[in-house]
């Protein structure tokens, strides 16, 4: 169980006070006016995700537009913190490729990505929508 104080300047009771799930613990469902969003004091109390790149991906990621790897950087460390994070629009892929799952990097771009344990996330392939789901399929 994890006790998180948050740095709070000032606090709101919400009524009836009721318990609120955030990733592995139970907070009291409080609502703190802080210096730092609340998503925040929840991706702190969860271990960090192992990112494993692989080797096509690396090479995919290489031939990218230039703002579409700053926004990747980005999406990565969220992907670090909570691969289910809503700002990166994660699917769970069908039944020709179960077990992967996608994020989108832009409205065109995708990456495909696996669990290979329950901290360890290995990052496939960076495409074109078009193409990302075709790739995964003869990687697999």
């Amino acid at each position: 169980m994890c006790f998180l104080r948050p740095i709070a300047i000032r606090k709101v009771s919400i009524n009836p006070p009721s318990l609120k799930r955030c990733s592995s613990a139970w907070l009291p469902r409080v609502q703190y006016i802080a210096s730092l969003p609340r998503k925040l004091f929840c991706a702190m109390s969860a271990p960090l995700n192992e990112i494993i790149y692989e080797e096509d991906f690396r090479k995919d990621v290489h031939d990218l537009p230039g703002k579409v790897q700053d926004k990747l950087g980005l999406l990565v460390k969220i992907l670090r913190q909570n691969p289910f994070d809503s700002r990166l629009h994660t699917k769970h892929l069908g039944p020709p490729l179960q077990g992967a799952f996608s994020f989108r990097i832009t409205r065109d771009y995708r990456v495909g990505f696996e669990f290979t344990a329950s901290h360890t996330v290995k990052l496939l392939i960076a495409d074109t929508r078009g193409n990302i789901y075709r790739r995964l399929l003869r990687k697999r």
